[in-house]
């Protein structure tokens, strides 16, 4: 190894440890899981153990059935999480909901308007490190016939497209 390479990997070295990761074995990690809730609402002593014992960095919450009643520092009370959700505006269920560590910084990435009359039950967030941004998306696509699963999944493709092109900007 000469003396470029070297100080390239001392930089680099550098430059992980200041990353909000979870280190293990050299590598970073995002210590994440994702849950299908059918209401945390009435889960609530499961969703403090997982947010206050199990050391995760993201919870993607699928089907949350929250709405605008519940306020979302009932799911956090310790205030260790930046929570971002997208409640069902017709009827009952669904929604999804993110919570991430504060100690990633996320910037909640606002769904372009085109798509608030839509269907689509969609959060999105960006993390930055360093000199990179990493997008996370949680959908939560309801039950339906086969021509509501068509016009949704081409919605959520129009709206991922847009998305990535406000990201590349």
């Amino acid at each position: 190894m000469n003396n470029k390479q070297a100080t390239a990997l001392q930089m680099d070295s550098q430059r992980t440890h200041l990353l909000p990761f979870v280190r293990h074995n050299g590598a970073n990690f995002l210590n994440c899981v994702s849950l299908n809730a059918r209401s945390i609402v009435n889960k609530l002593p499961e969703c403090y153990h997982l947010i206050y014992t199990c050391d995760y960095d993201i919870i993607f919450v699928t089907e949350s059935w929250l709405n605008c009643e519940f306020p979302s520092t009932l799911l956090d009370p310790h205030d260790y999480f930046d929570v971002i959700q997208c409640d069902r505006s017709v009827g009952r269920g669904g929604g999804v909901c993110c919570m991430v560590s504060k100690k990633l910084g996320c910037h909640t990435v606002d769904i372009p308007v085109t798509y608030g009359h839509t269907p689509l039950e969609l959060c999105c967030f960006d993390i930055c490190f360093n000199d990179h941004r990493l997008r996370f998306f949680n959908v939560y696509s309801k039950p339906g016939d086969r021509q509501e699963r068509e016009h949704y999944v081409s919605t959520l493709i129009d709206c991922f497209s847009s998305l990535v092109y406000l990201m590349v900007m």
